[in-house]
């Protein structure tokens, strides 16, 4: 009970400081699409923002789908859906599904991130070494909950092996970005090999997302 108590109280602690980062990002794009005239346009900073904020609530999602583990258990009808759908994880419920939405959200973000470098062509460096630590940043989350909530065959279980050092340049924000993603890749959750046919979704594994 002492740590259920402990992972509930961690969990209402991250869901606090997302949602309030989530709020002050919203309120930012709100703030820069008010300024924006069409002598000084601001829109590669609204979606910076933007983006910011839709990787926070993508990141907020994933940390609800990690509760629902232990709050939402699977219908009694999950065993027979998994078995007509020769899809194993369907055997526990919601939590699967809110996890492969997670992954796409994560994906997404990271594809919008792209598109956002490709049209800051007269950016300087640093702005476009910042969007490419964070698109990466998108990438290892997205990774991640796929090793936990996908069959093996999933590109998220073939990047867990890497182990390439990241680089986006030699400030102390690019320093501290690839420090941080090399943080994630570390804690990411193992995926089963390719010969393990009892793959699940367990609370350990949903720590180690939240971890991240």
């Amino acid at each position: 009970e002492g740590d259920s108590n402990t992972r509930t109280e961690r969990l209402i602690n991250i869901m606090e400081r997302l949602n309030g980062a989530i709020t002050r990002y919203a309120s930012a794009c709100a703030a820069l699409k008010a300024a924006s005239t069409p002598l000084k346009s601001l829109q590669f900073a609204s979606e910076y923002a933007k983006l910011r904020g839709e990787f926070l609530q993508a990141l907020a999602q994933l940390v609800y789908a990690c509760k629902s583990l232990c709050t939402a258990p699977p219908p009694a009808i999950a065993r027979t859906i998994a078995e007509v759908t020769n899809d194993r994880l369907q055997i526990y419920g919601r939590v699967t599904y809110q996890m492969r939405k997670s992954v796409q959200d994560f994906r997404t973000c990271a594809e919008n991130y792209q598109k956002l470098y490709q049209s800051a062509f007269d950016a300087d460096q640093g702005t476009l070494s910042n969007i490419r630590a964070l698109q990466e940043m998108c990438r290892l989350m997205a990774d991640s909950v796929e090793r936990v909530c996908m069959n093996y065959n999933a590109s998220g279980f073939h990047r867990v092996h890497e182990t390439n050092d990241f680089c986006f340049g030699k400030t102390v924000e690019m320093r501290q970005l690839a420090k941080c993603c090399t943080e994630v890749r570390r804690l990411a959750p193992p995926g089963p090999s390719a010969d393990d046919d009892q793959q699940t979704i367990t609370h350990g594994k949903a720590d180690a997302l939240i971890s991240q």
